[in-house]
């Protein structure tokens, strides 16, 4: 409770010299209109947030060269993150850093534009499990509003999506903007939606905001992207659940959850089979979801709850048809059947989706954080040598 005592006061700005800080909280600036214009109107009074962006790495594209790139390039990038809301609309700038402007061209197979992307899930609160960062998961969708370079103009889009592959294009209701500053060689992204519709309500004190980017010059494009964790919007002119800003304050606050050392000792005999992360590459590649980077882009609360309850959160295998086992029967058309071993869930009893990994609800308390604690740990694609 303390902690929550102190993050409250540091985001009303009234925090004593002992108040932690919230790394985590993008701190709304309330004002009559919301600018379509970046670094315009109240953008300017808006206090922005620095988030670092991991590049996503719980799937693999078929892409030798990017993975290549994944392996031994691409480390993280940061973004400046401003919000401004309204009576009746939230807006969202994003600022980065981009040496290159890429632009989509339709004749060039090999040319990807630079893209932005943000996504809010369409149920969040006390009781609601986090989903997963990139795109949602089967019981947590998310609505995503996407940006993409183009030659002529961005391309803009919005959908709602429950996991990998399952992107369901929506009437787009978000006024859009994304521009090039050649001179400071910085893009800046606007994006302005209704606080509320058939979709979304974000008329909350505290809104999970997911934000995902893409650099063209290097061939992202879907899955292959950077990914910040779950940031939360403080819009201060509705109200605020304290007990769910210390549930996903937990480990996000600067304060320690656990020792990672100990962590390491325990991923390395219970996760090594099915997950590959850090120097522990000895799983196939795709039989459960890849932690190579999981501590960039995944909050500590997450982590937690996918340890000791994984049925809560399940995600979807990028395309389970990579893998298949010819020692079944083929179907009418000649096919074999889906490779079991590479399928993230089974269908329980009553029809739900269920995790194939066991739950760990009878660890320890103190084992699960400094679980949770090493995993925050990995979060450099660059430097798999695990905890320091």
């Amino acid at each position: 409770m303390i902690r929550a005592i102190c993050l409250l006061a540091a985001v009303f700005g009234a925090a004593p010299a002992w108040a932690e800080a919230a790394p985590h909280i993008i701190e709304g600036e309330f004002a009559a209109k919301v600018p379509t214009e970046p670094e315009t109107g109240a953008w300017t009074k808006a206090t922005p947030l620095t988030v670092t962006l991991y590049r996503q790495r719980t799937v693999r594209l078929r892409d030798k060269d990017v993975n290549h790139k994944l392996d031994t390039e691409l480390g993280p990038r940061t973004a400046a993150v401003k919000v401004v809301y309204s009576k009746k609309q939230l807006g969202v700038q994003v600022s980065w850093d981009d040496a290159t402007q890429d632009q989509l061209e339709h004749a060039y197979h090999d040319a990807f534009g630079d893209a932005v992307a943000i996504e809010f899930p369409q149920k969040y609160g006390m009781g609601e499990s986090l989903p997963y960062v990139g795109m949602g998961d089967i019981d947590h969708p998310v609505v995503v509003t996407i940006q993409r370079a183009h030659k002529d103009a961005s391309h803009n889009r919005q959908f709602v999506a429950a996991g990998f592959g399952s992107l369901t294009a929506i009437e787009r209701d978000t006024e859009m903007k994304m521009t090039y500053d050649a001179a400071a060689k910085r893009w800046h992204a606007v994006f302005v939606r209704p606080l509320k519709d058939h979709n979304l309500d974000l008329t909350h004190g505290l809104v999970p905001m997911g934000l995902a980017i893409w650099e063209g010059g290097v061939h992202e494009r879907g899955g292959n992207k950077a990914l910040a964790p779950w940031r939360f919007i403080r819009l201060g002119k509705h109200k605020l659940d304290p007990d769910y800003l210390a549930y996903v304050s937990w480990g996000e606050d600067g304060q320690p959850i656990g020792d990672p050392k100990k962590g390491e000792t325990i991923a390395k005999t219970q996760c090594i089979a099915c997950h590959r992360f850090a120097d522990q590459q000895v799983a196939p590649v795709g039989i459960a979801p890849g932690l190579e980077n999981i501590g960039g882009y995944a909050v500590a609360r997450y982590l937690q709850e996918s340890v000791q309850e994984p049925s809560k959160v399940i995600l979807r295998p990028l395309n389970p048809n990579r893998h298949y086992d010819k020692s079944g029967k083929r179907d009418p058309h000649g096919a074999y059947p889906n490779a079991v071993a590479y399928t993230w869930s089974v269908p329980g009893a009553d029809g739900k989706h269920m995790s194939k990994m066991p739950p760990f609800a009878h660890l320890p308390a103190d084992d699960v954080n400094n679980l949770v604690a090493y995993l925050k740990t990995i979060k450099d694609p660059l430097n798999t040598k695990g905890a320091q």
